[in-house]
């Protein structure tokens, strides 16, 4: 060397400074031993502590999502299913059938008389399941020769309250229920239609209220006319 000192070996390896047996920190620190003593390479220093930087933020990142627990599977309980020509006709009640398809990741399940029987020949039959999800009661109906599925899966976009009709003050009716079951990867569109919703106020104009929460965020609303779709993305907007 000449001047009788030695230096930290360093090599160069993906376009970082390390040491022999050295971890990242103990590097730098080498590099800026080697920095002091020779001016020429002093402005790599700076570089060397903003790898280091970068290394450990990445580190405590990471660290953070390791600690963070994964959300679990909802709850899911059957509480009550029919089959058949629903509201006011013949039908049969399925519950505990449906109850024994349900499994944890949810339930998927056709609506035919192969799987239900048929209580009202002829007629074009519906499937209904009224059921919660951690404690959330909803409900969802099918038409015959259609599937029936509810998943388990953790989301993100959450009906808080819907509401159907002559708003803000007449006649209304509560379709929380319904809207939370249309959500499908944390986004929705319905339509406000008296097919969807049935008809609280004949001959008015109605309308489609809907205050939702995404990803455990601020209360938000939209409302829509009668016959407008109402649409949530899957970015809660």
């Amino acid at each position: 060397m000449g001047r009788g000192y030695s230096t930290p070996e360093l090599y160069v390896r993906d376009g970082l400074a390390f040491g022999a047996g050295m971890g990242s920190l103990q590097a730098v620190q080498a590099a800026d031993t080697v920095c002091e003593r020779r001016p020429a390479v002093k402005k790599t220093r700076m570089s060397l502590r903003a790898v280091s930087g970068v290394l450990s933020a990445l580190l405590a990142a990471a660290c953070l999502a390791e600690d963070k627990p994964a959300k679990e599977p909802a709850k899911l309980v059957i509480v009550k299913a029919l089959y058949g020509d629903l509201p006011d006709g013949a039908k049969t009640d399925v519950t505990e059938k449906v109850k024994g398809m349900a499994k944890p990741e949810g339930l998927t399940v056709d609506a035919t008389n192969d799987n239900f029987g048929d209580p009202a020949e002829g007629v074009l039959k519906k499937l209904k399941v009224e059921y919660t999800l951690d404690g959330q009661k909803l409900e969802m109906t099918v038409n015959e020769n259609e599937t029936l599925s509810i998943s388990t899966k953790p989301v993100k976009l959450k009906i808080l309250k819907a509401l159907y009709g002559d708003l803000p003050d007449g006649n209304k009716t509560d379709v929380t229920a319904k809207v939370q079951a249309m959500v499908k990867d944390d986004a929705v569109a319905v339509d406000a239609t008296n097919d969807n919703f049935g008809d609280p106020a004949d001959g008015i104009g109605k309308k489609l209220k809907v205050e939702y929460s995404f990803d455990g965020g601020a209360t938000k609303s939209k409302e829509v006319a009668e016959n407008e779709t109402l649409a949530i993305s899957n970015k809660g907007e």
